[in-house]
């Protein structure tokens, strides 16, 4: 029984799906391993026995942020919100890509008192 040949249009097809499922592979591979909220856990936090990395050290890491404001920016995240709250921040700085949105709240020093992210 002979077989029917595969024409040229469905080989096209299963190489763009190839294609497409492998950058899709490797966008959640980056964003899990080198997006911008794995550059946030390298921030330090200002604690009682460090005085927590610079708006400078911030702008190394993370690049320049999408806003700033005086006020915390997403309060629709209510976890973030309520740790948001406790510390002493007067600057929010936010980084929105790949579907996570990163803040660092800096004090009157400009060192950091807050580091927070939506995603996992």
């Amino acid at each position: 029984m002979a077989r029917k040949p595969v024409s040229n249009s469905r080989i096209v097809v299963l190489v763009l799906l190839i294609a497409a499922l492998a950058v899709a592979i490797y966008f959640l591979w980056q964003s899990r391993t080198g997006g911008p909220a794995e550059q946030l856990r390298t921030i330090q936090v200002r604690t009682d026995q460090a005085p927590g990395d610079t708006r400078e050290r911030v702008l190394q890491l993370m690049g320049e942020p999408d806003d700033e404001s005086d006020t915390f920016p997403l309060f629709g995240e209510s976890r973030l919100a309520g740790n948001a709250a406790r510390t002493d921040a007067v600057t929010w700085l936010l980084w929105e890509g790949r579907g996570v949105k990163c803040v660092v709240g800096l004090d009157t020093t400009s060192h950091v008192v807050y580091a927070g992210h939506t995603g996992r």
